[in-house]
């Protein structure tokens, strides 16, 4: 969530926090997705944990938006149902003056990643997602080479589900990773930044939200799986020092991703910052956030995901 709200912020090196902020999330969402046995279960799962919160958020930052057309004399009544059918459809907004998903497309390509994994069959499931992986990619590398470019969450699952995969496939070496050596997890926080730094320099900027990988397939699924590892690495230090932090931002992500833009809107507004200032911006937003969602999953927990489990 930190490296998201630092991209966002437009912080200096961006370009190689685009190698793996958003790949990443879904790597992370992949790692901590399960098969539900049972589609009752799943759908009310995924109603409540993503679907709703996705909707409410959307419905929030609508509500924003349309104050501020207002204030400045550029509403249109027209917008009350654009609005809605551009989020329906996945788009995310950029272009659109009546507004789209924004930054929950993130959720929307998420619930499509989860409605994917969960039809596969069991038998041959390994083999089926290495499939599905490659004739995402194989998409993803089409639109690519055809020009356009399309900001909607239906065509960011052509990148997102491959790394949500990668995730899924780390699942059995979860043990292990909790038990990683201290000297381990050092060695690959240098390794993984030097391969972020390296496909960051030798590819073009990757763009997730309009499935853009950059130059090269090649070196975005391998910035990705570096930048895991800087973040992994990162986690076991967190782990030991600041646990209790990491667990109420961990259990916000749906509230950070809902409302960072409007913080950091409003921080523009009001002061301009630059260079490494930046990145305290963003770690003050991330520090902002902790009693947010306190707050939000004592009181209103339909925000939180009311019927999460653990």
């Amino acid at each position: 969530m930190f490296f998201i709200i630092a991209g966002h912020c437009c912080v200096l090196g961006n370009k190689y926090i685009y190698v793996f902020s958003v790949p990443v999330f879904f790597i992370l969402s992949g790692f901590l997705t399960k098969r539900e046995h049972g589609f009752r279960l799943f759908w009310k799962k995924l109603y409540w944990n993503l679907i709703l919160p996705m909707v409410l958020f959307f419905l929030i930052n609508l509500v924003i938006q349309f104050a501020v057309q207002i204030l400045k004399g550029t509403f249109d009544v027209d917008y009350l149902w654009q609005a809605p059918l551009l989020a329906l459809i996945g788009m995310q907004g950029q272009g659109y003056e009546a507004g789209g998903l924004k930054a929950m497309w993130f959720v929307y390509t998420l619930i499509v990643c989860k409605l994917v994994f969960q039809f596969v069959p069991e038998k041959g499931e390994r083999i089926t997602l290495l499939l599905i992986s490659l004739l995402c990619l194989l998409g993803a590398m089409l639109l690519h080479l055809s020009g356009f470019i399309i900001r909607n969450a239906f065509v960011n699952v052509l990148l997102a589900m491959p790394f949500f995969i990668i995730g899924y496939f780390l699942r059995p070496y979860k043990e292990r990773l909790n038990q990683c050596p201290k000297l381990l997890s050092i060695l690959l926080f240098f390794v993984g930044t030097v391969g972020v730094a390296l496909c960051g320099a030798y590819n073009d900027i990757v763009m997730l939200y309009r499935c853009d990988y950059g130059r090269s397939v090649v070196l975005c699924l391998c910035g990705a799986i570096c930048g895991t590892m800087v973040v992994y690495a990162l986690s076991q230090w967190v782990k030991s020092h600041l646990v209790d932090f990491a667990k109420v931002i961990g259990g916000g992500t749906l509230i950070i991703l809902g409302l960072h833009f409007v913080f950091i809107q409003i921080v523009s507004q009001f002061i301009r910052l630059s260079g490494i200032w930046l990145y305290v911006e963003s770690f003050v937003l991330i520090v902002f956030f902790a009693p947010i969602i306190i707050l939000v999953k004592n009181y209103f927990p339909i925000l939180y995901g009311k019927n999460r489990i653990q």
